[in-house]
């Protein structure tokens, strides 16, 4: 498979200049700290292994349906409110940012008959007896991975999507994000779990946080070093709750600014999709890895006020956000 580097790309691209109605904006008064980055990528460096170290996308993953196109969100905090799924068409001339498991739109069902919902906007819940290996109908089956297996091609029998085109940011070109195939990819959930618990202090680089009134969690990088004027309440808050998030963190736009230029990360709670029906906006927060041990039960990082895990479920057809990473070339050499 193609490799590239992200960094290295000479084109600069700043934030597409896509808008969609529903999805929120700073206010006007906070023009003055935009934050901008090159080619989608946040100057922070996370390790994620021992040897690996990655940087973030400059926010979530969105998809525009009648462009059959891919883009950051402008911003972390950006949230789409209103993701217009039930038109489940390729007309559809809105912004989506809540998918299901390995639905990056590429196409496999010649060889693998069964993965049916490939497509960003799909939303089908519905359970095939008949077809037992995936029943949903999300990813890779099982004799469609026994076939890869027996075919000299060296793979583990699992169903998770690392480095295939499965995966959101191997298979697409991110317009704001260098527009080329194979720069990005979605994290593992050992590498999460080295990230949240195992890298060096890890347990003083994350807590949940308000920005503007946007809930969320906050990860700081390897190297977090504090503005003067910024005090940082590591870990989750001590109740449920949407108010929680605030009480642990709140920062305005002048602070969450200089944040961001020290290198923080925001996953803002986007909620999470049931077919079309939405729940808990500002209130929880699910983002997929790239891990599915078993046929049916996607890893996913999932919190809310008081609660940061990763965890799984036979749900593939639920729509969670998607933030892809780049590696770090400097150091993973």
């Amino acid at each position: 498979m193609k490799k590239a580097s992200l960094i290295s790309i000479v084109s600069t691209l700043l934030f597409c200049s896509c808008e969609t109605r529903t999805e929120t904006k700073p206010p006007e008064d906070d023009k003055e700290y935009e934050f901008k980055v090159e080619n989608g990528i946040l100057p922070g460096v996370f390790s994620v292994s021992d040897s690996t170290t990655i940087h973030f996308s400059q926010g979530n993953l969105q998809y525009h349906v009648s462009t059959n196109s891919w883009r950051f969100a402008e911003h972390q905090t950006d949230i789409i409110e209103d993701n217009f799924y039930t038109l489940k068409n390729s007309k559809h001339n809105e912004n989506i940012d809540l998918f299901g498991w390995a639905t990056s739109g590429f196409d496999n069902t010649t060889l693998d008959s069964l993965a049916v919902n490939f497509q960003p906007w799909s939303t089908s819940d519905q359970y095939n007896t008949s077809c037992p290996d995936n029943p949903y109908g999300y990813g890779f089956s099982l004799f469609f991975l026994d076939t890869i297996k027996n075919d000299t091609i060296e793979i583990e029998l699992d169903f998770s999507i690392d480095s295939t085109n499965y995966d959101w940011g191997i298979y697409n070109a991110i317009e704001n994000g260098g527009s080329q195939d194979s720069l990005w990819r979605t994290l593992s959930q050992d590498e999460w779990l080295y990230l949240i618990y195992q890298r060096k202090n890890a347990e003083k680089l994350y807590g949940v946080a308000s920005i503007n009134g946007t809930n969320g969690i906050v990860f700081l990088p390897d190297n977090w070093v504090s503005p003067s004027d910024i005090t940082f309440q590591s870990g989750v808050g001590d109740a449920f709750g949407i108010d929680y998030f605030k009480i642990k963190n709140y920062f305005n736009s002048s602070k969450w600014h200089k944040m961001q230029l020290a290198g923080a990360v925001f996953l803002p709670a986007c909620g999470f999709r049931k077919g079309v029906e939405f729940n808990n906006l500002n209130i929880t927060g699910a983002y997929w890895t790239s891990s599915c041990p078993k046929q049916n039960n996607p890893r996913y990082l999932y919190f809310y006020s008081n609660y940061l895990t990763l965890t799984s479920g036979n749900n593939p057809h639920y729509g969670h956000a998607v933030r892809l990473v780049c590696e770090n070339p400097t150091q993973n050499n």
